[in-house]
């Protein structure tokens, strides 16, 4: 499948000097919120295996990003999870959506089950026939074991592999070939295998008002994950004529194979970014996404020590308006950043030329009172200075 939702999560940092982590269920929290994911372009390098690597993504050109709820479980058949929504296919163009519950243990986190809600959808493109339907019917389904995404302890070299069987069930009313809501199901045989193959600091984009700036730095683990689906199809109990399946795209005992890269990190259940490789051999990325919940408040050492003095206050005659003041060393676009109590920036002013800076600045229509959080950041997203601002109006 190469659909894939992923999720985002408020995360603290590691920062400082480059160290290999182990990831375990202490620093792995399975926990409910919406994050937010970014998708990324197609033609970004693909990252280098190994060990202590650099994989600088901070610049990579965005290409949409959208918010992921992570609920709590009301589903009795999965107490105690995490679900989210996720997609699939039952054949090539036959696309459902069903929710994928996560568990954490003191061994491993992965998905537990699925529940898919009752869908139906037109075949007449298809089929040619006016009437002919496609229902997925509402169903949950326990995994006979977990699709592990994390084993613990998990560090360079660590290696994991999960077996199941997997039950997708539909109903198909196809008029030509007299089928009328027969019952149709797919029974796939899952392998899914990982190993930690590399480690090292990570960058990703930050999507924000003014366009993507670089993330702080993350150290993290990067995990090959390979995906072989054996599908078998079956109709009114019985195995489905190549007759039907052939104009479905679909065959016997065909083999279903997906190739990813996942970072992981400290603090986070979602990965910090995903390639995902669709079925060629780790050369040409089908889709890619990263994390949106990645910070710039931990510098490292280096710009820490770079950092510049800074005033920022409201002006005294107009409430609508902020002084910034400060001296910019070099030229390119600085930006000022204002957040508020969520995360959610709320303003953001580009600062173009070197030497004494003093300006007025505008504060949006909008912005409401409050306890604002403000970064200073250079070109090269580094962040120079940081603090908080009370507006009152």
């Amino acid at each position: 499948m190469k659909r894939i939702i992923l999720s985002l999560l408020a995360t603290s940092l590691a920062a400082g000097v480059q160290a290999q982590i182990t990831l375990t269920s202490a620093n792995v929290p399975v926990t409910a919120g919406t994050r937010i994911e970014n998708q990324g372009d197609l033609s970004t390098p693909v990252p280098t295996r190994g060990a202590n690597q650099t994989w600088n993504y901070g610049n990579m050109a965005l290409t949409g990003s959208g918010n992921i709820p992570y609920n709590n479980s009301v589903n009795a058949q999965f107490p105690g999870a995490i679900e989210k929504p996720a997609a699939g296919e039952l054949v090539p163009g036959w696309v459902y959506y069903y929710q994928a519950y996560l568990k954490g243990t003191s061994t491993n986190f992965g998905v537990v089950g699925h529940e898919v809600k009752l869908q139906r959808y037109s075949l007449a493109q298809f089929t040619g026939g006016a009437n002919d339907s496609l229902i997925f019917q509402a169903q949950s389904y326990t995994l006979p074991a977990t699709d592990t995404y994390l084993q613990f302890p998990a560090t360079i070299n660590s290696g994991w592999q999960t077996t199941h069987k997997h039950i997708l069930n539909a109903q198909i009313t196809v008029a030509m070939a007299m089928l009328n809501k027969a019952p149709m199901q797919r029974r796939s045989y899952v392998t899914l295998t990982d190993s930690v193959v590399g480690w090292g600091s990570m960058r990703v984009p930050v999507a924000s008002l003014a366009g993507p700036y670089p993330s702080a730095p993350y150290q993290a683990l990067m995990i090959k994950r390979v995906e072989v689906a054996v599908d078998s199809f079956y109709l009114n109990g019985a195995p489905a004529s190549p007759l039907l399946l052939g104009p479905l795209g679909v065959t016997q005992g065909q083999i279903r194979r997906n190739n990813k890269y996942k970072f992981y990190r400290e603090n986070a259940m979602q990965p910090l970014m995903v390639f995902d490789f669709g079925d060629n051999n780790f050369t040409t990325p089908q889709f890619i996404v990263s994390d949106n919940s990645v910070s710039i408040v931990g510098a490292t050492t280096k710009e820490q020590a770079a950092k510049l003095p800074v005033q920022l206050y409201p002006n005294p005659t107009n409430s609508s308006t902020l002084t910034l003041a400060f001296a910019k060393p070099e030229t390119g676009n600085w930006q000022l950043r204002l957040t508020d109590i969520t995360g959610r920036e709320t303003f953001v002013q580009t600062i173009k030329n070197a030497g004494a800076i003093k300006q007025t600045l505008a504060l949006p229509a909008q912005l409401k009172n409050g306890l604002y959080s403000w970064q200073l950041l250079d070109q090269n997203g580094a962040v120079r200075n940081a603090g908080k601002l009370n507006v009152i109006r």
